[in-house]
């Protein structure tokens, strides 16, 4: 808002413009005339100060008018309404009331004294104009600047800034050449009262703005924010556009993917149903080749000599133009020889291997591995070690299970089947995941007397009798049968049998074995695919070494068991040679446990191999002549593959 101040006359007033060069924007006005400017009350001029307090509302106040000779006529008042100017709390707006108004407040008793009548009156008003009247020769004046020229004009303030310029005698002498009348009405006097409520109305003002400042500021963070967010949504849009792209290709990707996945599905599933007829035909051929092998195999094994052996140098020997090792000869002492007869002093065997006195036990097992395979074929394999006692049968099925390097054909055969079937169980090429399960048991033939060396007790007292099934496989009634999943358990169990079996010590040998050995494990396999079965028996048996009673010392119970030993292994023989002869004849099986016991295993589709070992001691020549004589027999024997 900007204050006006104007200067108006009564009748009779000078009317030279010069006169109201004293106060800024003085512009004559009547008094009768009817105007709706504002009207800022000169109490302040005439007593001192205002006398009521400014609000934020509307207040009716009267302004005494003064003339110069004010003494002596009554003073006139001015109805007059006073509003508080928000932007500027210094700056009073003033409006004259209308006519309900002063009708209002005559009723309450209020009457304004009678107007002036003298020419020589003046009233001086302040008028206040809005921003847009500002350009009619106004100026803006602070209400403090207004009231020190007011004081300045009521005192007798000279005026004139200009010495050559006339002064004019109303603004040259004081209007109150005496002190100033009291006032009035106390209502329009501001008091301490008002000023505390100016300042308190300033610290308002003060906190509006700088909530104003304070919400510009987050008007502008918002606006920052907006246009960050703008740029984020720019960026957000771009890289779902991408996104979309990247979508729409890896759908492309995807679809070709999916036919060319087809495509293999198809032809995996060709390979795999070929590989499923390869494996058919690996197994039919793997077993022909074991038939044409012969079913019942021999090996022959000689050990090295040892110092308890009587003689320095060997009776065995294995000639140098056989690049196959498939023969050995036997030569008789030549301190032995007999110049007055015919007989011979040399003998030469063939064998479908033959093993030298420095042959490995990993040598060995190569020639045994496929036979593991049949195994899990499903069909019944049968390896067994036959000789003289202290030939080296026990080194070669059972050897040194604290020392990988001398094991023996058992734990490295149960070994390999453990790989074999952790093999079928991950990466089986047909796909069929086929699933195992594993068990094993240990018993031993003593004197006619199947005996549990798995069994709790020390001494078995059961009656263990062989039954055979429908199916051909073999079971012994009341025998300890524990599931292995590993073969550390089963050289875990060939350590507790190994404990309770019967040896004695012989002239021959420092720890004989004087009963037959039998350790079987059990392997049931299942394809879930295929819903296939595959059952197959691995049988290892390390039986008695045969003896001479004279020449091996035994008495006593040492001879019975010598005894028995011999004629279980005779029984063996006699089997094995109704098989060679292949008549349909009848085959004792029942003449012994033992060959009972291994009935389906030396018949139809089972596999059998026979270790036979030799010392190469000369003083068992005659010993070293029978086992070669009994294993050629076996080797001439063939089974018929069904």
């Amino acid at each position: 808002m900007v204050v006006e101040s104007r200067r108006t006359c009564i009748e009779g007033a000078p009317s030279d413009e010069e006169n109201y060069k004293g106060v800024h924007n003085v512009k004559k006005h009547d008094a009768n005339e009817k105007d709706d400017t504002t009207v800022f009350s000169l109490s302040k001029f005439a007593g001192g100060s205002l006398g009521s307090e400014l609000d934020d509302g509307v207040e009716d106040r009267y302004l005494p008018i003064h003339g110069a000779d004010s003494r002596d006529r009554p003073q006139q008042f001015t109805t007059s309404r006073f509003i508080r100017n928000e932007r500027n709390p210094l700056t009073v707006l003033a409006k004259p009331l209308t006519a309900e108004k002063e009708k209002r407040k005559n009723s309450v008793g209020i009457t304004p004294p009678k107007a002036p009548t003298s020419p020589q009156e003046q009233m001086v008003e302040l008028s206040i104009t809005t921003e847009d009247e500002a350009d009619s020769e106004s100026h803006t004046l602070g209400v403090e600047t207004i009231l020190r020229q007011v004081e300045k004009m009521m005192r007798g303030t000279p005026c004139k800034k200009n010495k050559n310029e006339p002064q004019n005698a109303m603004f040259c002498s004081p209007l109150y050449p005496e002190s100033p009348p009291e006032i009035v009405d106390d209502r329009i006097m501001i008091t301490q009262e008002e000023e505390a409520r100016i300042k308190r109305m300033d610290g308002l003002v003060l906190d509006m703005k700088m909530q104003v400042t304070s919400l510009m500021q987050e008007q502008r963070s918002l606006a920052a924010s907006l246009r960050h967010e703008g740029i984020l949504s720019t960026q957000t849009q771009k890289a779902l556009t991408d996104a979309k792209d990247r979508v729409v290709h890896l759908e492309r990707e995807t679809s070709n993917l999916k036919s060319k996945l087809s495509v293999t599905e198809r032809q995996a599933a060709h390979y795999k149903s070929r590989v499923i007829d390869l494996e058919k035909q690996r197994k039919v051929l793997h077993n022909m080749v074991q038939d044409l092998k012969g079913n019942i195999r021999v090996f022959a094994r000689l050990r090295p000599l040892l110092s308890i052996d009587s003689s320095p140098s060997s009776c065995v020997s294995f000639p140098l133009h056989d690049p196959d090792s498939r023969r050995m000869v036997i030569d008789t002492p030549e301190d032995k020889v007999d110049l007055t007869t015919s007989k011979p002093t040399s003998w030469e065997f063939e064998f479908d291997k033959v093993f030298t006195d420095y042959a490995s036990q990993a040598v060995v097992f190569e020639e045994i591995d496929m036979l593991v395979q049949s195994v899990l074929d499903g069909y019944q394999v049968c390896i067994f070690a036959y000789g003289q006692t202290g030939s080296g049968k026990t080194y070669t099925m059972e050897g040194d299970t604290t020392d990988p390097e001398h094991a023996g054909m058992i734990p490295r055969a149960v070994a390999r089947l453990f790989e074999g079937m952790q093999d079928m169980k991950e990466n089986d090429a047909s796909g069929k995941k086929w699933q195992w399960r594993t068990k094993a048991s240990n018993l031993e033939i003593y004197n006619e007397t199947i005996q549990d060396l798995l069994s709790d007790q020390n001494l078995d007292k059961k009656k263990h009798e062989v039954r055979h099934h429908k199916d051909g496989s073999t079971s012994v009634k009341g025998l300890t049968v524990e599931k292995v999943s590993s073969s550390k358990d089963v050289n875990e169990l060939l350590m507790r049998a190994k404990q309770v079996r019967k040896t004695s010590k012989t002239l021959l040998n420092h720890s004989s074995s004087r009963s037959h050995s039998v350790f079987t494990v059990d392997v049931q396999g299942f394809s879930p695919v295929t819903n296939e079965e595959r059952i197959g028996k691995l049988t290892m048996v390390d039986l008695a070494g045969s003896e001479r009673i004279d020449k091996s010392g035994a008495t006593g119970h040492t001879a019975k068991e010598a005894v028995s030993i011999n004629k279980s292994l005779s029984s063996l023989g006699d089997v094995i040679s109704a098989l060679a002869r292949d008549d349909g004849g009848h085959i004792p099986f029942r003449n012994s446990k033992l060959t009972y016991l291994l009935q389906n295993t030396l018949q139809g589709e089972a596999k059998c191999l026979m270790l036979v070992n030799l010392s190469p001691d000369e003083a068992s020549l005659n010993e070293s002549l029978s086992s070669l004589r009994f294993a050629a027999k076996v080797n001439s024997c063939v089974t018929r593959f069904n």
